[in-house]
């Protein structure tokens, strides 16, 4: 099995030339198989495609993939806007509260293929490649926009992922049963540490990147 494909990774919005159609398609595809179908989240999807009200506000998405097939993906939100931390899921940042400023960036929406996690598996890795290097361009991209720290919410297993990439990851507050899943909120900060790991991945992994400017 060949552990290195020739994917790339674009970062861009909705209606950029860098986000065909086609693949921006692809990337609600993803979304539907992952939280729909996978995780058996109550999400809106509609015609085989997940979309939300988010998606409206003209978010930033973080998509890996092959050609126009996406195989993995995330968005990226204002935190003084809204957004899924602060609207959705508010009670997971109690009691500090959910971060908000213009330097504060939210992830979301964090999907990868199931096929492309069991080819990183059976490669050998404790995190799969796309995973690791979809975090890294979170990181990466953040930090040359100016921000100063990334928000989000994830599972419980996510969490030990990122810890394991050492990363900095600093809890907002205890973790709780959503559905089916072990989900609490969190914080990245863009310090020299966090990016410098980020770096490391995106040598260590390296593959043609796209981004919008």
């Amino acid at each position: 099995m060949e552990c290195v494909g020739m994917t790339e990774f674009t970062v861009a919005r909705a209606g950029e030339p860098r986000l065909s159609p086609a693949l921006f398609d692809s990337m609600l595809r993803l979304r539907a198989e992952v939280f729909g179908e996978r995780l058996g989240w109550a999400v809106r999807v509609e015609v085989g495609r997940e979309h939300d009200r988010f998606d409206l506000l003209g978010p930033d998405y973080v998509i890996a993939h092959e050609g126009d097939r996406a195989i993995g993906c995330c968005r990226l939100l204002p935190s003084l806007g809204p957004n899924m931390l602060g609207d959705v899921f508010p009670a997971l940042a109690a009691p500090s509260g959910v971060p908000r400023g213009s330097r504060i960036i939210e992830v979301s929406r964090f999907a990868v293929t199931t096929a492309r996690e069991a080819d990183d598996d059976a490669c050998g890795h404790r995190f799969g490649d796309i995973p690791a290097r979809l975090v890294a361009e979170v990181l990466g991209f953040s930090a040359r926009q100016g921000m100063e720290c990334v928000v989000g919410v994830t599972s419980a297993g996510f969490e030990r992922l990122l810890r394991r990439l050492d990363l900095d990851l600093q809890r907002l507050g205890p973790a709780r049963r959503i559905g089916s899943v072990t989900s609490l909120a969190f914080r990245l900060p863009l310090h020299a540490g966090n990016l410098a790991v980020a770096r490391q991945l995106q040598a260590t992994r390296a593959v043609p990147l796209a981004r919008a400017a």
